[in-house]
């Protein structure tokens, strides 16, 4: 008799972390949880520009995604505020368009067709 089990990639993560914690003694799941958090607040050594610890990184990341959430959130319900945003953007727009800044951004859009028709990126 066959068992279709199936679990989702979060349920089988879960239950290998559980089975290996639960296989650990208790110095290795000390000495485990002790190199997690050191690796977490170490600072980056790689790279990356952003030295900050990795652990610094993660709530920084969670911080933004809350106040992007919050800002959506309260532009549905705030029409005014809504349409205070689009009437910046609609300014900014025509300056960059049809306004003082269109030579600028005319020359920017040939430079980059240029350089892209060579190869050179940079």
């Amino acid at each position: 008799m066959a068992m279709d089990l199936k679990l989702s990639d979060e349920q089988l993560q879960q239950l290998v972390s559980t089975a290996l914690l639960k296989a650990m003694s208790p110095e290795d799941r000390d000495a485990l949880f002790a190199k997690a958090i050191g690796d977490l607040l170490q600072r980056d050594t790689g790279n990356s520009y952003d030295k900050r610890p990795r652990v610094m990184r993660i709530l920084d990341e969670a911080v933004q995604q809350v106040a992007r959430k919050m800002i959506a959130d309260w532009l549905e319900r705030d029409p005014e505020a809504q349409s205070k945003i689009r009437a910046v953007y609609s300014e900014a727009f025509e300056m960059v368009f049809v306004g003082e800044h269109r030579t600028h951004m005319v020359e920017a859009i040939v430079s980059g067709i240029d350089r892209a028709l060579r190869g050179d990126r940079y």
